[in-house]
């Protein structure tokens, strides 16, 4: 089995301007440049869909259980839906597909899919460390 730990590390190990950087910059930002992919290319758009959950399991990962990564995939998310519907809305386009309605259901969608790939990698991380250690 492939041992991620020495890889990503435990956030709580990291420096300050680090965890802002992971936890509110790189949510936001990339759920902007998806809200401007929104407006461009479908394919473009799922391939950072896809890309936002690798990176929910992976911002799990870096969390000792399931319910802090829970907790930071919901902030994520938060972020990221943010950033997604701020530069979306900004740049005037028309969505390439459609947003649910109302509006709230987006986020909530989001909030939820998020906590859950969050949780995700936090099972995974919380895993490794127990094999680790038997």
């Amino acid at each position: 089995m492939l041992d991620l730990r020495s890889k990503i590390k435990l956030l709580s190990a990291q420096p300050l301007p680090i965890v802002l950087i992971a936890t509110i910059i790189l949510p936001l930002a990339f759920g902007a440049i998806t809200g401007l992919a929104l407006g461009w290319s479908i394919p473009l758009y799922a391939l950072l869909l896809l890309l936002s959950v690798i990176g929910g399991v992976a911002a799990g990962y870096e969390h000792v259980s399931p319910i802090s990564g829970w907790c930071r995939g919901a902030c994520g998310a938060t972020f990221f839906t943010t950033g997604l519907l701020a530069a979306h809305g900004m740049t005037g386009s028309q969505a390439l597909l459609p947003l649910p309605e109302p509006f709230w259901v987006l986020p909530t969608i989001n909030i939820i899919a998020g906590s859950v790939f969050g949780a995700v990698g936090g099972w995974s991380r919380k895993n490794a460390e127990r094999l680790a250690t038997a």
